[in-house]
């Protein structure tokens, strides 16, 4: 079974227990049940996606059309694998930070996936993802992409446009790799 379906078996599970609730209480009782699904799924990328894939259909369901009226609703909206969620909780409140799903889980090792060496830096860039433009800060840099970390939660696949100090035009990308670390970008040709 793959993470679109399992997302689909918890939202018919909790979406009757959710559907009578506040946002408020809605936000408490998701931190609940992703602590619980955090220490359930051994695999840190099944349990993004299933975080990411889960709310997004909790939200199609919930409230399709609603805009988005709380920060506790917009804290839900923005994990979202939607992206359209995500926009529709930075237009509403764009100083809301989403908390990375996954910290219950202990560091793991990626592999280092680049065709090109890395250069170690630390600086500030601008970056312009889901229609928002904020600061983030580049850990590395190589020619096919670089290590951000930034108070937004991305998903993979997500287009990103980073500025650097240096350069007046930004550098297209797209969100390669997300963890608890920071997001690897990998830059468009």
């Amino acid at each position: 079974m793959n993470a679109l379906d399992l997302a689909e078996e918890l939202a018919d599970f909790w979406l009757p227990v959710l559907a009578k609730r506040s946002w408020e209480v809605r936000a408490d009782m998701l931190e609940q049940i992703l602590g619980q699904l955090a220490d359930d799924t051994p695999d840190p990328m099944l349990y993004r996606r299933l975080v990411a894939f889960f709310l997004a259909t909790a939200i199609d369901r919930l409230a399709a059309d609603e805009p988005v009226a709380s920060q506790a609703q917009a804290r839900i909206y923005i994990q979202s694998a939607d992206p359209k969620h995500r926009a529709m909780a930075l237009e509403r409140f764009p100083e809301v930070h989403s908390r990375p799903a996954w910290r219950g889980h202990p560091r793991n090792n990626p592999l280092d996936r680049r065709a090109a060496p890395r250069h170690r830096l630390t600086a500030e860039a601008g970056i312009e993802a889901a229609r928002t433009k904020i600061t983030c800060r580049i850990h590395n840099i190589s020619k096919s992409g670089a290590l951000i970390t930034l108070h937004l939660m991305l998903q993979p696949s997500d287009e990103v446009h980073l500025t650097l100090r240096s350069r007046d035009q930004p550098i297209n990308g797209q969100v390669a790799r997300v963890s608890d670390h920071g997001c690897g970008i990998l830059f468009c040709a």
